[in-house]
Order: structure tokens, then C-alpha cells, then sequence
């Protein structure tokens, strides 16, 4: 929408933002209602979206069979030149579940390495199920998760050094575990402006 604005496409940022404001209505209305019984009901979606040199994980909140609410999380991309998802999603992962209160779902567009699947059920004192392929009203939240994080995604790199300081060291897929951890542990949730 910002870049629209910018390169005087008003009718499209327009569009972006009555898109956005839509989405937003239709989930602060929504009650999600499995029809199993038995099904978990505090639920995490996690939406990764990946472009422009910039990266937006899309965190969904379901307690108690209620959308609670959802936040847009940008890591500072500004010093990466290729981002790879995978590994800004395991770090906000990290840090998000280390050492926290934790879903009985998550539901997420990639996959968590099963050590770190693990590490989190571990702190649960039962097993947190890790979901990335799914099908029927699971797939219809992710798939709005996911529009909803392509839709936020930061602009070009250039234009992150706006934001307030937000910085992530989340390491590339060939650092040591360890340093994916410490990244994580550095990753800081800014919301995006404006």
C-alpha cells in the first residue's frame, strides 16, 4: 500500500488498504468454530511471506475456539541481501515459544526443524502439535494468515531503515543451531509503520 502511495498509484493503495481493513473487520468478527469436539482450541497460524528483500511473519491467535487477534512482525532485513524465510521463521519461532506460554496448535506455511519442535513441546509438558501441511477450514485460516503477511510485507530493503531500530541477526541455514538460537533471542518485534 506505502508503495503504491509512493509511486503515486493511488487507486491501488486504496484498494491495499480497503483490502487490509476488510480483512481486519471480517477477523475481528470471527469465531472459529471446528465442529470436532475434541479438536485443540488455542491455536497459533504463523504466515511467512518472503518478498521484495523484505520478511513479515504473521502471527494468529485462536483461545478458546476465539480469534483473539493477530500481529504483523518485521525482522530487519536491511543488511541481508537475500533473505531466506526459513530461517527468520525458525528464529521468530525461538524466541516467540522459548520460555513461554505456548498453543496447543501451531499451524505455519514452513516447517520448524524437529529439534526446536522438541525444544518448545518439551516446556509445554505435552507434545505441541506442528502443523504446515493442512487441508478444510485449517487451510482456509492459514491461506488469510498468509495474504495478510504478503499484504503487510516490508518494501525494498532501502526503505526499512525507516523503522525504529529493529534488528535480527537470524543466521543463515549454515550457522551452528546455537547461533539460529542466539539470533533468535535478538529478534525484535516491531510493529510496522504507519
Amino acid at each position: 500500500m506505502q508503495q503504491a502511495a509512493a509511486n503515486l498509484q493511488f487507486e491501488e493503495a486504496a484498494r491495499y488498504r480497503d483490502q487490509l481493513q476488510a480483512l481486519g473487520l471480517v477477523q475481528s468478527r470471527q469465531f472459529i468454530d471446528s465442529r470436532n469436539p475434541n479438536a485443540p482450541h488455542n491455536i497459533d497460524i504463523l504466515a511467512l511471506a518472503v518478498e521484495q528483500g523484505g520478511v513479515c511473519i504473521n502471527w494468529t491467535s485462536i483461545r478458546g475456539g476465539r480469534h483473539v487477534g493477530d500481529k504483523n512482525f518485521f525482522p530487519d532485513t536491511r543488511h541481508d541481501p537475500d533473505p531466506n524465510g526459513q530461517d527468520y521463521a525458525e528464529a521468530f519461532a525461538a524466541q516467540h515459544y522459548l520460555g513461554k506460554t505456548k498453543p496447543d496448535l501451531v499451524i505455519s506455511n514452513f516447517r520448524l526443524p524437529e529439534s526446536l519442535q522438541e525444544a518448545i513441546s518439551s516446556e509445554h509438558g505435552k507434545a505441541v502439535q506442528f502443523v504446515s501441511n493442512t487441508r478444510g477450514e485449517r487451510k482456509v485460516w492459514l491461506d488469510m494468515a498468509v495474504q495478510n503477511a504478503r499484504l503487510s510485507v516490508a518494501p525494498p530493503a532501502a526503505k526499512t531503515a525507516v523503522r525504529s531500530g529493529a534488528r535480527c541477526c537470524a543466521g543463515r541455514t549454515h550457522r551452528p543451531a546455537r547461533s539460529r538460537i542466539a539470533a533468535a533471542r535478538m529478534l525484535r518485534h516491531q510493529p510496522h509503520p504507519g
